[in-house]
């Protein structure tokens, strides 16, 4: 990841971030899909998906991945246009349905 670009965790939800058009910024939140549950994930139209990765744990001996145990999912995500922008995502099950108790993350995003 580039030094310059900002790194949004679970810490950010709820938050707001600036940034200039056609700037990048990284959200990186825990998962665990050997369970089922996966963020959904949603931007709004001035936003746009770059890259999307999960990074499972790996052991600290073998350097294997740990079968079972969660990692961590990171999109890097692009300001398309000026404005009031928004992310914001469902930690669900995709053949569950919604009850509204789900964990949830929501990220402002103000570009100039």
């Amino acid at each position: 990841m580039p030094p310059k670009q900002q790194l949004i965790t679970e810490a950010g939800n709820g938050t707001t971030i600036n940034l200039e058009n056609e700037e990048t910024f990284y959200l990186k939140l825990q998962e665990n899909p050997t369970t089922g549950y996966l963020w959904e994930l949603n931007l709004s139209q001035g936003l746009s998906l770059v890259s999307d990765e999960y990074y499972p744990p790996q052991s600290e001996e073998s350097k294997q991945p740990l079968v079972g145990a969660g990692g961590v999912h990171v999109w890097e995500i692009k300001a398309d246009s000026e404005g009031s922008q928004q992310v914001t995502a469902v930690y669900r099950r995709s053949w569950e349905n919604v009850t509204g108790m789900e964990d949830r993350f929501k990220l402002n995003v103000e570009v100039v």
